[in-house]
C-alpha cells in the first residue's frame, strides 16, 4: 500500500475485501424483493403492475382453486431463484462466512502427487535432522522432471509428506497425504456391512486405519504392502489414537520414495554403531576380538548389520532395527555381566551378534520387509550361526573348545525348539542372551503395541503379546 493513491488503494484493497459482502447483500436483496408480498399487495392494484407472489393467491376462490395454475405460478416464482442460488453459492457462502472465522482461509491445494524413485537416494547417516537419522534429499521443483510432492492437510495448512509423519498425528487431525498400507483386510460388522481394516505406514511408525462406505473396486480388498493416498481424519477410540479414511487411491511405486515408507530407527544409527564398536574392542580375550574385528571390517555384513530390520513385524520391525537391538542387549549384558560369575567378553558378543543371521533371513531394500528363500528354509539361527562359523574358520589358532561354546549360544539364543532353536541353552552365558533377547523383545512389543494408546487406555488385543496392554496415566505418585 505504500505510496498508493486513495483510488488505488480503494480498488485494490477495499473493492476486493468488500466484494463478498457486496455480493452477498446484493443477492439477498434481490431475493427479499423477488419474494416480496405486502407492499405489493398493498400499492399494487391492477393485474398488469402485480407480481406472481400477489396474483398466486388470487387464483382460489371461496367455492374454487385453480391448483394447475397455482402450481405452475409457483414454479415460474421459485425456479429463477434456485438458478440463482446455484450460480451465486459460493459467493454467498464466502460472504456470510467472511469475518465470521479467525485465521486464514484454507489456500487451494495442488495436485497431489510423490516425487519419483531417485536412483541413489539411501544416504549415509546423519547426526540429526530427519527421522532416522538421514539426510535430508533435495527435491527437485521443475514439474517436468519430478512430480509435485504429496501434501497433507493439518488445520487448513498445507504440509510436505518429508514434514508430515505418522507420529504426528492427534486426535482430531485432518490428513492429506501417502502411505504403505499393510495388514489390508474387508472384514463385516455385525449388520453385515463391509468395512476395510488396514494398517497405515510410514518411517516414523505406523497407525490403525478403517474405512466404509467401499467402492467397488475395494470390496475384494487392497493387495498388501500397497502405496496409497489418504484423505482422512484421526480420532480417538477406546483410547486408541485411529484413522478414518473418507478416500483412497492407489499410488504406482514410480510415484513414491520407497525409503519414506519403510520404519526407520529414531535412534542415531552412528552412535549406536561407536558404541557397539566400542564395546568389542575393549574384549578381553584376543581369540573373541579378533572374531568381533573380522564381522565388523566384513563392509557388506557390517552395513547390513546396520541396516536391516531385527524382525518382518514382531518387534523392531524398523530400517536400524537390528542394530538398536542389538545395542539393547548389550547395554543389559553389561549390567548382568557385574551380577552374575560369566565369561564377560563371551556374553556381550552373543549379545550382539545373536541375531546375525537376520542380514540375511530378512530382505528391505523392496519397498517392504520380506523374508528371503534361505530365511525362510533355514531360518535366522542357522544362517547366523554359519556366517559366525565362516569367520571363526579364517582366524587361524581359534580355540576349538571357544568357537563351540560360541555356537551354541547362537543355536540356543531362541530358547526353545518350537521357536527355531535346535537346542535349549546349556550355559550360564547361552541362558542369559537369551534372556536378555527375550526382554528387549518383549519390552519393544509392548512399547510397540502402545504406541498410538492414550493414558488409561487399553491397546487392541491383536498383537505380538496376544493380550490387551494397558498403558497407566502417570499421574500417580
Amino acid at each position: 500500500m505504500d505510496g498508493a493513491t486513495t483510488i488505488r488503494a480503494f480498488r485494490k484493497v477495499i473493492v476486493p475485501l468488500a466484494a463478498p459482502s457486496v455480493f452477498t447483500t446484493a443477492i439477498l436483496a434481490f431475493i427479499f424483493a423477488w419474494n416480496e408480498f405486502l407492499f405489493a399487495t398493498t400499492f399494487l392494484f391492477t393485474p398488469a403492475t402485480q407480481p406472481v407472489t400477489v396474483v398466486i393467491p388470487n387464483l382460489a376462490s371461496q367455492y374454487t382453486a385453480d391448483y394447475g395454475a397455482q402450481a405452475a405460478a409457483a414454479v415460474v416464482v421459485t425456479v429463477p431463484l434456485v438458478i440463482l442460488v446455484l450460480i451465486f453459492q459460493r459467493r454467498i457462502v464466502s460472504g456470510l462466512t467472511a469475518g465470521a472465522v479467525k485465521g486464514k482461509p484454507t489456500p487451494k491445494r495442488p495436485t497431489d502427487r510423490s516425487p519419483r524413485s531417485i536412483p541413489g537416494l539411501l544416504l549415509p547417516p546423519a547426526t540429526g535432522g530427519e527421522p532416522g537419522g538421514h539426510v535430508e534429499r533435495p527435491v527437485a521443483t521443475d514439474s517436468d522432471s519430478i512430480r509435485a510432492n504429496i501434501r497433507c492437510c493439518r488445520g487448513g495448512y498445507p504440509l510436505k509428506k518429508e514434514r508430515f509423519w505418522v507420529r504426528d498425528l492427534t486426535p482430531g487431525t485432518r490428513l492429506r497425504s501417502s502411505f504403505l498400507v499393510t495388514d489390508a483386510a474387508v472384514r463385516k460388522d455385525s449388520r453385515g456391512v463391509p468395512f476395510l481394516t488396514m494398517k497405515l505406514v510410514d518411517r516414523t511408525g505406523s497407525v490403525d486405519a478403517l474405512m466404509w462406505r467401499l467402492p467397488d473396486d475395494l470390496l475384494k480388498g487392497l493387495p498388501s504392502p500397497a502405496y496409497v493416498s489418504v484423505e482422512g481424519q484421526a480420532h480417538e477410540y477406546r483410547g486408541t489414537l485411529q484413522v478414518k479414511v473418507e478416500r483412497l487411491r492407489a499410488l504406482g511405486r514410480e510415484e513414491v520414495v520407497d525409503e519414506d515408507y519403510l520404519p526407520t530407527t529414531e535412534k542415531d544409527r552412528q552412535v549406536l554403531a561407536e558404541e557397539v564398536l566400542r564395546a568389542g574392542r575393549s574384549f578381553e580375550n584376543e581369540h573373541v576380538r579378533d572374531l568381533f574385528e573380522s564381522l565388523v571390517s566384513d563392509e557388506e555384513f557390517w552395513t547390513a548389520f546396520c541396516e536391516a530390520p531385527a524382525a518382518k513385524g514382531m518387534h523392531h520391525a524398523r530400517v536400524g532395527g537390528l542394530l538398536e537391538h542389538s545395542a539393547n542387549c548389550l547395554r543389559i549384558a553389561g549390567e548382568l555381566a557385574e551380577i552374575y560369575p560369566v565369561n564377560r567378553d563371551l556374553l556381550l558378543f552373543g549379545a550382539i551378534f545373536h541375531d546375525a543371521g537376520k542380514v540375511r533371513e530378512l530382505s528391505w531394500d523392496t519397498g517392504s520387509f520380506a523374508y528371503t528363500t534361505e530365511g525362510r528354509l533355514l531360518g535366522h539361527v542357522v544362517l547366523g550361526e554359519r556366517l559366525v562359523a565362516s569367520h571363526v574358520a579364517a582366524l587361524p589358532g581359534f580355540p576349538e573348545e571357544l568357537a563351540l561354546r560360541i555356537s551354541h549360544l547362537l543355536l540356543s539364543h531362541q530358547g526353545e525348539t518350537e521357536y527355531g532353536s535346535p537346542e535349549r541353552p546349556k550355559t550360564l552365558e547361552a541362558l542369559l542372551v537369551h534372556l536378555v533377547d527375550n526382554l528387549d523383545a518383549r519390552a519393544a512389543m509392548y512399547l510397540e503395541s502402545t504406541a498410538n494408546v492414550g493414558p488409561s487406555g487399553w491397546s487392541h488385543h491383536e498383537n505380538p503379546l496376544g493380550r490387551a496392554l494397558y498403558v497407566p496415566d502417570g499421574t500417580e505418585e
